[in-house]
């Protein structure tokens, strides 16, 4: 069996398949999808849950209106607002989690960063972004960002703003390193096998989603480790 044979036997064994769940995302707030995007690197996902509940409450606290529809600019005008970065992680979401524990900045820069860089490139809503998430411009300038070289939220923002794709976490990567029987994979690697399963198996279920199969690898891992 090759490597694509086995990823595909073992998404086979996912629950509920086939019949598997699309994930919610956040379908008219960008503001969400980049903040989720950028906050679940690195840490458990409950946090980030915690710190949108907080933003919200925020939000609220200041009159500042909805997080359900925020676009770019607003965010950009809600870090400002607070005073900065620092503020804003300090005050508003209460999370001063870094980029990466060595020479990291604060994420809530990293956040206004790509922010900034989104909405000069006119990508301002989740549809903005469904339409452009192949220009490689935008890509190259978000990888820019302190802390986003591996691309990895790249991908995950994409499947946030409701584009189909693949994000090759840790938890993707152990799914596959399982499946194929051995460690370690690339993230790389993974994605690309996570990809050449799904077009294996979009020929047997033509309504497979990748954000859908990309769910729930991430669920049923994240279940395993617990």
């Amino acid at each position: 069996m090759t490597d694509v044979d086995l990823v595909v036997a073992q998404i086979r064994l996912l629950p509920n398949w086939p019949k598997l769940s699309v994930p919610d995302g956040y379908a008219d707030s960008m503001a969400l999808c980049v903040m989720d995007a950028i906050w679940s690197m690195g840490i458990r996902y409950s946090a980030v849950e915690k710190l949108i509940g907080r933003y919200c409450k925020w939000l609220q606290k200041n009159a500042r209106g909805s997080t359900a529809t925020r676009s770019l600019d607003e965010l950009i005008g809600d870090i400002e607002f607070a005073g900065g970065p620092e503020q804003f992680a300090g005050s508003a979401v209460k999370n001063r989690s870094r980029t990466s524990s060595r020479n990291g900045i604060l994420k809530a820069e990293a956040v206004l960063d790509a922010s900034r860089i989104l909405s000069c490139g006119g990508v301002n809503h989740p549809k903005d972004l469904q339409e452009r998430h192949d220009d490689p411009e935008l890509k190259r300038l978000w990888c820019e960002v302190r802390g986003q070289s591996s691309g990895i939220s790249w991908h995950y923002l994409l499947i946030l703003a409701g584009v189909e794709d693949v994000k090759a976490d840790r938890m993707i990567v152990r799914f596959v390193e399982r499946a194929v029987g051995r460690s370690p994979v690339s993230p790389i690697d993974a994605y690309d096998l996570v990809l050449a399963a799904h077009g294996h198996l979009s020929e047997e279920i033509p309504s497979l989603s990748l954000r859908s199969l990309d769910h729930t690898i991430w669920s049923a891992q994240r279940g395993r480790q617990r």
